[in-house]
């Protein structure tokens, strides 16, 4: 949550200064612009529905593992003497 808050308050300095104090681009008169504080509304969503995707997906995702890791739960043992090097 914390790093959507601060994504969130990017887009918005980000697109203030880059539209109003150095007008180096301008919102398309198509774009939805949030009426309060002259964001797109396009950069707004990507900041709350990217992020909660990603963390929705990683959430199931390790779950499924680790069931997956609960039911083929054995010991490995690794043999005395064996070596393992990590040089090509």
């Amino acid at each position: 949550m914390l790093a959507v808050a601060f994504g969130i308050a990017y887009t918005n300095y980000s697109e203030w200064l880059n539209t109003t104090v150095r007008q180096s681009w301008a919102h398309s008169p198509l774009m939805p612009v949030l009426p309060l504080i002259g964001t797109g509304l396009s950069p707004i969503l990507q900041w709350l529905v990217v992020p909660s995707l990603a963390l929705t997906l990683a959430t199931r995702l390790r779950r499924l593992l680790l069931r997956t890791r609960r039911r083929t739960s054995r010991r490995v043992s690794i043999p005395r003497g064996y070596q393992c090097s990590l040089r090509p």
